[in-house]
């Protein structure tokens, strides 16, 4: 895990193959990066979300969640 992802919460099989930068700014979050997919290759993302009703911890542990999915494609 490379960038700032390196603290968020991935499945221990996501580690190191999940790359990436976080940030914020006047209530929009933002990550992107690229993950090294276990079958597949390489895939760029890119989360942008504002106006969030449940809280920036619920948005992060859904973009884990993705993020941990994904590695394992």
């Amino acid at each position: 895990v490379d960038g700032t992802v390196h603290v968020r919460q991935l499945a221990p099989d996501a580690r190191g193959r999940v790359l990436g930068k976080d940030g914020y700014i006047e209530g929009v979050s933002s990550l992107a990066g690229y993950v090294k997919t276990a079958h597949h290759g390489l895939v760029i993302y890119v989360f942008l979300v504002n106006d969030w009703e449940h809280g920036l911890d619920a948005i992060w542990a859904g973009e884990d969640g993705f993020l941990s999915r994904l590695a394992r494609y």
